[in-house]
């Protein structure tokens, strides 16, 4: 039972360290920026072209404009 009560104490300090005070500023610019370097180095970075073409399909979509349908495609390579 101690080692319960010991255990939510270390949990709540760390709890209180990271989430119950604030970041500077610069902190948090940083640690973004090296979880976006992880992640590019990984998979791809975070960014906001994703979700805005995500708004754009469904935009196209509840117009019933989404069926591209004869259109040529665009050879990129």
């Amino acid at each position: 039972m101690s080692e319960e009560k010991k255990e939510s104490g270390v949990l709540a300090q760390l709890f209180q360290m990271f989430f119950a005070k604030h970041w500077p500023v610069w902190v948090g610019g940083l640690t973004l920026g090296i979880l976006n370097i992880l992640l590019f180095a990984i998979k791809s970075p975070w960014g906001a072209s994703g979700g805005i073409n995500n708004w754009g399909a469904n935009f196209y979509k509840i117009l019933g404009i989404s069926n591209f349908e004869g259109a040529a495609s665009i050879n990129t390579s």
